[in-house]
């Protein structure tokens, strides 16, 4: 048995719904085990709720309910079907995430879905043990639909304290590649390979974005550059929009796959991958001036996690600066430069100063022309701040382009 009791100055945050109890909140702990379930109260003997509990870390307890109800195969099976509802309302098909952590009150859980295939990812210890009934609820509620359900817990960040990293099979088949259609684009996703779960859905509402900017700002028939590109998802937006795009990643299977996406979806005149770090590559751009008519109408720039906590933030700010920097020169006269950020340490104000300092830098202007967060599949709690990590802020220079 795991009983909790947090200083009554820190309960009501909890009963507002923040789902974290960090370990300077807590008077006291009764705890027959390192992790697992706990009972929460407040030191005025109220019942809190429950949530995973795990000795030593600094988020002691993620909340999982207010209310006092088992967590067993029921309870995940209530859960789902009110994340699946809100996905259909919003109109989710082909692929999307099904759970998105503490946003849906279950720290620890990434649930994405392609098709017939469920990847999921455990990021607690204590829901180790609850797998088999998380399966057995997303077969319940599925039940033809799903083909196959694979775990993906073998993220690059540092994992919990006593979570391994692992990646397999849990229930049917999971083929190595398969291909999901969104937004009349199809990707081929390596789900067992492939970064995270296999595609980054958070920044469907972001390629939505830079489709409406090139048809507002008139850029079809000019080069694209998207910078980080993964397997290719921004390039072949911009292509399927009148653009000629050049994508960047230093990683080679990607941009192997992102070469293939382009020829399935038709695209591959349109188009060209290249195999670099982006830094460097980049600098290269900055020691050749560009030939007449190889500017960049549209610039996207989605760099992995750069601030993974409070202490990197000044690291990563001034990356982004450099990024913004030598990206600047290579922008065509009302192009557009869009700069993302996956990381909820790092907010707007903090973002657009780093815009601002490369500007500077440039003796240029920059004009904010749209601002948008991650896809509505991943939802974000107004209680938890933290929940809204990726941030796209859209720019262009007003007036001024360079002159030969």
């Amino acid at each position: 048995m795991i009983v909790v009791t947090v200083r009554r100055q820190k309960a009501p945050k909890i009963k507002n719904r923040y789902g974290w109890v960090f370990a300077d909140e807590i008077s006291d702990i009764l705890a027959d085990r390192d992790r697992g379930i706990a009972n929460v109260f407040g030191e005025d003997g109220d019942f809190l709720g429950k949530g995973l509990f795990l000795k030593g870390a600094s988020k002691t307890v993620r909340m999982l309910t207010l209310r006092e109800e088992e967590i067993d195969e029921s309870f995940f099976l209530g859960r789902f079907r009110q994340a699946s509802a809100f996905r259909d309302r919003i109109g989710c098909n082909a692929a999307y995430r099904l759970i998105n952590a503490e946003s849906e009150m279950l720290p620890g859980l990434i649930v994405d879905r392609y098709g017939g295939y469920f990847v999921l990812q455990i990021r607690h210890p204590a829901l180790e043990e609850k797998k088999s009934q998380i399966v057995s609820a997303l077969r319940t509620l599925f039940g033809e639909d799903i083909r196959g359900i694979l775990e993906r817990s073998d993220f690059e960040s540092t994992p919990e304290i006593g979570l391994e990293r692992h990646s397999g099979v849990l229930w049917g088949e999971i083929p190595e590649e398969i291909s999901v259609t969104v937004d009349d684009i199809t990707y081929l996703v390596r789900l067992k390979a492939g970064q995270k779960t296999g595609l980054f859905l958070d920044q469907k509402a972001s390629r939505a974005k830079a489709r409406q900017l090139i048809r507002a700002y008139h850029l079809e028939g000019q080069m694209a550059l998207d910078l980080f590109c993964y397997t290719g998802g921004f390039s072949l937006t911009m292509a399927q929009e009148g653009m000629v795009s050049t994508g960047v990643d230093k990683s080679s299977p990607d941009i192997e796959t992102a070469k293939r996406m382009a020829d399935l979806n038709g695209l591959s005149r349109e188009t060209r991958f290249i195999t670099a770090d982006v830094f460097s590559w980049l600098q290269d751009q900055k020691k050749e001036k560009p030939e007449l008519g190889k500017e960049y109408g549209m610039i996207v720039i989605d760099p992995p996690s750069l601030i993974k906590s409070q202490q990197e933030k000044p690291y990563g700010k001034r990356l982004l600066t450099e990024l913004v920097k030598t990206s600047i020169p290579l922008l065509s006269p009302n192009g557009i430069i869009g700069l993302c950020s996956c990381s909820y340490h790092l907010g707007w104000e903090e973002m657009i100063e780093s815009a601002r300092r490369a500007a500077a830098d440039c003796d240029k202007a920059l004009i904010g022309v749209g601002q948008n967060v991650q896809s509505p599949d991943h939802p974000w709690l107004l209680q938890m701040p933290e929940t809204l990590y990726l941030k796209c802020l859209w720019m262009t220079v007003p007036g001024e382009g360079r002159t030969e």
